[in-house]
């Protein structure tokens, strides 16, 4: 490691440590790993932002002028992490609004993503930034093909239940044709390689989707390897069982081509069959009617395999519309269902409430020159509004217990995009708890986060200690974090 200071942009991954980490009055000492350097501009942009904030962070919060940054950049994206041994975060920390908006929402806009822990072990905070660079076109393709094959298929483990027989009956058959070989022990020793590849490819497949690099990889090797064998065996092999080796060596791409698309089948079938037709032509001993079987050892597993993979595939597709449009049909009717009892709740409301008010006004029962009218005309107008931004969130005793905060000079906000009924669940009962405790003439604002399950509120001015108290008390999934302006708490809230 070397201090920030003297670093010279000898790769691209210096530069940009030196660019994100200088001027800002902090000790920072700095390690770069730079194998190969693909970061978009874009990237490197918000990046560079992230680091600084966090910097900054440290010299705000941690109460210590030291930092490490650790910077890596492979061909599969970006990594930093910022670590300092200062005084560590709370036990009440919660995501502040520096880090929100200068390191999680730029890294999330470009792709990328943020994390703040603790460090471990001894005193003091990481924060963890990345970026990870997208999958080429052709292994994005791949990768979806090899998803949707194991879905089907019910996982990996099909891979292991095709693999492991067809390899004991190849070997089987490597072994008779060793005894009758012009060279036996190396004979041998071909179909334990052969048995090894096939291993090698089996766990391949388990393990994940393949590439396009592996799969030319695997063409070629399974091409090497059946002409390998072909030599070994003499002239003559291809009209016997000497040309063991050309099917033996096949059924890795059997197993590579049970995952892969159609499109991609030639990168698998084109080299091994390419090794037999030379091998053909050179051995005027076989015509082609002697050869078909090492033909057909080269590319019919490999097209079955591959057609039963797509026919797979294809009909998981079909049945993935098909969920898709009854869970559609389903999601309409619910809309439906739930638009006409939140309008039936909106009118029920305003018969209640405010037909007969308006009444006693048209009536001239109610001045309203009144102030006190024209408060409740304000309180009316506020249920009205959050029946239409939130339909369904408020019952009458929640909705009674928001009037009368409001009416004694506080302000009650809740953003649109709450569920329905959230105002019953944790959320709610912790909206309550705020409302009855909280001194007039404050500000509660209700945020139901997009994934539907965070739900945010924040209160203006702070809440006193002990409400905070007595919150945790009953309700000990909330969390909460004080400033000199505000109170936010945080929970999840599921139904």
């Amino acid at each position: 490691m070397s201090p920030v200071g003297p670093v010279t942009p000898a790769s691209a991954a210096a530069g940009f440590a030196r660019a994100a980490t200088e001027g800002l009055g902090l000790r920072v000492t700095v390690d770069v790993v730079d194998r190969a350097w693909e970061v978009p501009d874009a990237v490197v942009a918000a990046m560079t932002g992230a680091v600084r904030e966090a910097l900054r962070n440290v010299g705000r919060h941690a109460g210590t002028d030291e930092a490490t940054v650790t910077v890596v950049a492979t061909a599969r994206g970006l990594e930093v992490e910022v670590v300092d041994r200062g005084r560590g975060l709370g036990p009440d920390a919660a995501e502040g609004f520096g880090l929100r908006r200068s390191v999680r929402e730029p890294l999330e806009a470009v792709g990328g993503g943020a994390e703040v822990a603790p460090r471990s072990p001894g005193p003091g905070t990481t924060v963890r930034l990345w970026w990870h660079a997208p999958p080429r076109d052709g292994d994005a393709r791949l990768a979806q093909a090899y998803a949707t094959t194991m879905r089907s298929s019910g996982g990996s483990g099909i891979a292991r239940t095709v693999a492991i027989p067809l390899l004991l009956a190849n070997a089987a058959v490597g072994l008779h044709a060793a005894g009758q070989a012009r060279f036996p022990v190396a004979t041998v020793l071909v179909v334990v390689a052969l048995a090894l590849a096939t291993l090698v490819a089996l766990r391949d497949v388990e393990r994940g989707a393949p590439t396009a690099r592996r799969l030319w990889a695997w063409g070629t090797w399974v091409a090497a390897a059946g002409g390998a064998g072909l030599l070994l065996a003499g002239p003559g092999a291809l009209a016997g069982f000497d040309s063991f080796s050309v099917g033996f060596a096949a059924l890795p791409l059997v197993l590579l081509a049970y995952v892969v698309p159609a499109r991609d089948l030639p990168v698998l079938v084109v080299p091994p069959l390419a090794t037999v037709v030379v091998a053909l032509a050179l051995d005027p001993g076989v015509d082609l009617v002697g050869g078909f079987g090492a033909l057909n050892a080269t590319v019919t597993p490999t097209a079955v395999a591959c057609a039963i993979g797509t026919a797979l595939r294809r009909s998981v597709a079909d049945l993935d519309q098909q969920r898709h449009r009854v869970v559609r049909a389903r999601a309409d009717a619910s809309r439906a269902d739930f638009l006409a009892r939140a309008g039936q709740r909106h009118l029920d409301h305003t018969r209640r409430r405010i037909l007969p008010w308006l009444h006693r006004v048209a009536s001239g029962e109610l001045d309203l020159d009144d102030p006190a009218v024209r408060t409740r005309a304000a309180l009316l107008a506020a249920e009205a509004r959050d029946d239409l931004y939130v339909p369904e969130f408020f019952d009458d005793d929640l909705r009674e217990l928001v009037t009368d905060f409001r009416r004694g000079g506080g302000t009650v906000v809740v953003r649109p995009g709450a569920d329905p009924g959230v105002g019953e669940r944790d959320a709610g009962r912790v909206l309550r708890s705020l409302l009855t405790g909280l001194p007039p003439g404050s500000r509660v604002t209700f945020h139901q986060q997009p994934d539907g399950r965070r739900v945010r509120l924040a209160v203006v001015p702070p809440a006193a200690p002990d409400l905070l108290a007595t919150l945790r008390v009953r309700h000990p999934g909330v969390t909460a974090r004080s400033d000199a302006f505000a109170t936010t708490l945080h929970l999840d809230d599921l139904p």
